[in-house]
This record gives C-alpha cells, sequence and structure tokens, in this order.
C-alpha cells in the first residue's frame, strides 16, 4: 500500500462540483423564495425598478410655463418610496402642501411666510405635520405656507415664486437652497425617476450678462427612458432588489446621471453662477413686491466611507445671499459638529440614501426661527422694512 496520497478522482470531482453548484443555487433560491413568499408575489415577473419608480411619492400635473406643478386639492397617502415608509401628502386649492396644527397651536395668518425650495422644503417622505415649514409655523406661530416642490431646479423655485407671492402676499420668503436644486439649472431637462420620463423643463441662459429664460413653453413629456440591460433582468429578483436597494440605491433607482439629467440636457452654463445671478433676480422683486427675502442652506451628505464633506456649491450660492444682505442659516457647521460627536445622531436625520426625517426637518426649522425673530427684533428690522416696502412688525415684543 502506497503512503502517497490519492487525489479525487475525475468522478468525485465532478460530484463535488455538482454539490457546489446545487448548494450555491439553493443559497440564493431560498431567500429569493421567502422574500416573494413574504410579499405574496411568488409567481411575480415584474421588474420591481420600474414598479418603484411608477409607485410615485407624489402627484402632479403637466405646466407649459414650469414643466410640473403638484395637482391641487388632495390628500393621500404615499406609497412606500426609497425609504421605504408611507406618508401622507395634502394639498390644498393651489397645489401647495398643508401645514396642519397637530398641537393645536393657535397660529397668526395676518403675518404670512412663504417657503419655496425643492423635495427638501415640500417635505419628502414625510407626512404633513413633519415638514421643516410645518415644525416653523408651530415654533413661530406664525402662518408659514409650504411653496415647496420636488425636483425642482432653482430656475423652477424662482419661476415658481412669482405666482405664489401674488397669491399669497407674504412678509417674508425664505428660499431654500440645495446643491441639488442649484444643479439642476444647468440642464434643460430631466430623467423624471419617478415616471421614467424625457422631461423639458425651464432654464436660463446667460446672455449679455443677464438671464434669459429659455424652453418656455415647456412641451409636454413624451419618450420613456431605458434601464438597460442589466437592471431590466436582474431587477425582477426580489433579493437582488433588496441588496442594491441597500448597497447602491441612487444608482439602482436612478434613470440618468447627476440630477438624473443624461449629457444632451447639459446646458453649458455654470448652475452657481445662474443661481446667484437668480438670487439677485429674487431680491429686485422683493422690492417690487413687497417681500423681505430670507435664505435657507439646506445640505445632504451620507457618505459613510469619508470624512465629512462640506458642501461647497451651497457654500458658494449661500455666500451670495450674503452679499445681498440676506438674513438666513445654513445648517451645514451643526450637521458636521453632529456627524463628528456621534455618527448615528446624524443618521437619525436623514432616511437612508434620500431626505430629512421629521427629526432632521425639526433642526431646520430650529434653525431658522430664532434668525427670524431676531431679524424682527433688531436694528436692521426698520431698514428692511423700508427698503422692501413690507410693514414687519418691528418691535421688541415680537414673540
Amino acid at each position: 500500500m502506497s503512503g502517497k496520497n490519492q487525489g479525487p478522482s475525475g468522478k468525485e470531482l465532478r460530484e463535488i462540483a455538482l454539490v457546489l453548484l446545487l448548494g450555491t443555487i439553493f443559497a440564493l433560491l431560498a431567500p429569493e423564495l421567502l422574500l416573494r413568499l413574504s410579499g405574496h408575489n411568488l409567481f411575480s415577473t415584474r421588474n420591481l425598478i420600474l414598479r418603484q419608480l411608477d409607485s410615485s411619492p407624489h402627484e402632479f400635473e403637466f405646466d407649459p410655463q414650469l414643466a410640473w406643478v403638484p395637482v391641487k386639492s388632495k390628500t393621500y397617502v404615499s406609497p412606500p418610496y426609497v425609504s421605504g415608509l408611507p406618508f401622507k401628502i395634502t394639498l390644498d386649492d393651489y397645489g401647495l402642501r398643508v401645514n396642519p396644527s397637530p398641537w393645536g397651536t393657535a397660529v397668526d395668518r395676518n403675518f404670512r411666510i412663504l417657503a419655496v425650495g425643492d423635495s427638501f422644503t415640500f417635505g419628502n417622505e414625510v407626512s404633513d405635520e413633519e415638514t421643516w415649514p410645518s415644525h416653523l409655523q408651530e415654533l413661530l406661530k406664525v402662518q408659514v405656507i409650504n411653496g415647496g416642490v420636488p425636483m425642482y431646479g432653482f430656475d423652477q423655485v424662482f419661476l415658481h415664486l412669482k405666482p405664489l407671492v401674488d397669491r399669497v402676499r407674504p412678509a417674508i420668503v425664505a428660499v431654500s437652497i440645495t446643491s441639488q436644486s442649484v444643479g439642476r439649472t444647468a440642464y434643460s431637462g430631466q430623467i423624471r425617476s419617478i415616471t421614467h420620463l424625457a422631461v423639458n423643463k425651464p432654464y436660463f441662459a446667460i446672455e449679455k450678462d443677464d438671464l434669459r429664460l429659455m424652453n418656455v413653453p415647456v412641451e409636454p413629456p413624451k419618450v420613456k427612458a431605458q434601464i438597460g440591460w442589466f437592471r431590466n433582468w436582474f431587477g425582477r429578483s426580489f433579493l437582488v432588489n433588496l441588496l442594491m436597494r441597500r448597497f447602491a440605491v441612487n444608482w439602482w433607482l436612478s434613470l440618468g446621471t447627476f440630477n438624473n439629467a443624461p449629457p444632451e440636457f447639459r446646458t453649458g452654463f455654470s448652475p452657481a453662477d445662474v443661481s446667484c445671478r437668480i438670487l439677485r433676480k429674487i431680491d429686485e422683486f422683493g422690492r417690487r413686491n413687497h417681500f423681505v427675502p430670507f435664505v435657507v442652506g439646506q445640505v445632504y451628505w451620507q457618505d459613510h466611507s469619508s470624512p465629512y464633506q462640506p458642501d461647497p456649491v451651497v457654500a458658494e450660492v449661500y455666500a451670495c445671499a450674503k452679499k445681498l444682505g440676506w438674513a438666513g442659516p445654513t445648517v451645514e457647521d451643526t450637521l458636521h459638529e453632529i456627524y463628528d460627536r456621534d455618527p448615528l445622531e446624524y443618521d437619525s436625520l436623514y432616511l437612508p440614501w434620500a431626505h430629512m426625517t421629521n427629526r432632521g426637518n425639526l433642526l431646520v426649522a430650529q434653525h431658522i426661527a430664532p434668525e427670524i425673530t431676531a431679524l424682527l427684533k433688531g436694528p436692521r428690522c426698520a431698514s428692511l422694512s423700508k427698503d422692501y416696502g413690507v410693514k414687519l412688525p418691528c418691535d421688541t415684543h415680537w414673540r
């Protein structure tokens, strides 16, 4: 008998390979079957990406001036979106999100603040009473109108502001700045991730050192975008969908490049330059229409693979607002401090790779409220009231 070890025979190698193959298949099929059974979708072959994108968290209607606006006079509970949580949306007769007073707070409706911005102002993925305009209304006990619209560029925010001011007649307009809204000014269209439609939008070109409005009237959307063969096939797997939503949700659910806009929509103009010019237009508009502009710098950062990174886009446009003499906070420093102290606490302010939670929106409102109070109680109140032609309650007894 030879002491030399004999390797497995060819038959044994085939048997080992078969066992490994069957084990791998079982390891993949078992969680897939469990996920399908738990959701009563055992035989479903529908693409889960398209199903997610079709279950829009918002209801819009086409608008030839703005491209899209929220529907009017409607209350609905959104189906779960990126966060997986449903949320209640109530829209008034003008398509503005309602700020309820769940605690029965008495609100002074003779003094109005209008908040404008994108989905971070509207309050994506939280219910009506959990947006920062709603929290601000509770803190200041004055009427705050939520004029935010999801997916708006800063150009659309400005265009939307004009009819809102005529309708609302605010004393103060709180203008939210996010890197997303600023970035969208560099595009003439988007791939709307909630409808996978190629959508044209208004934008501003810079001509002769001024802004020129382009793409108006806006053409209605026509062509659906494609998601590619990989996501078309693997998007039918409940297991792959679960893993991709956990580790690469932005790519998995995105239908374009930056801000869901493919290269053919690029305008070639600097988004920060366009946005700073829009701020000057808002300032002029405020002086003509008797409201005081107020800036709110909002940031979004959730990349835990690297140290906290300040948002240069928001910082640059926020600095332009400050040069115009606008009051208003940025939450950048506070968020940075919270992240350095306790990343888990920071995570409680945002939904995973998505928008701010109720707690995060409360934090924003808690930064805004004292600055508005200081503005109305401070020495600049009388001069701002005169410069913008609006009657502000400039006395030490305000709130």
